[in-house]
């Protein structure tokens, strides 16, 4: 069998209090060539994805922060 292509999904909850919540989700995926490491891609996948949701949570959080206590 040889794997062609290769994709992760990271996702990530969190309570922003008051009964509401923020669920934020990511899919990466990549075509994979001869010669490539599918353990190493999917590494790479893996932080892509978590790199981007955790970017994200902390938009996502500052925003909520700031409507909530408007300076």
């Amino acid at each position: 069998m040889k794997l062609k292509t290769v994709s992760v999904t990271y996702g990530r909850k969190i309570n922003l209090g008051d009964y509401n919540n923020a669920n934020l989700e990511m899919t990466v995926g990549a075509e994979l060539e001869d010669g490539d490491n599918e353990d190493d891609e999917m590494s790479a996948l893996w932080e892509k994805a978590k790199t981007s949701v955790k970017e994200q949570l902390h938009h996502l959080i500052s925003a909520y922060k700031n409507k909530e206590n408007p300076q």
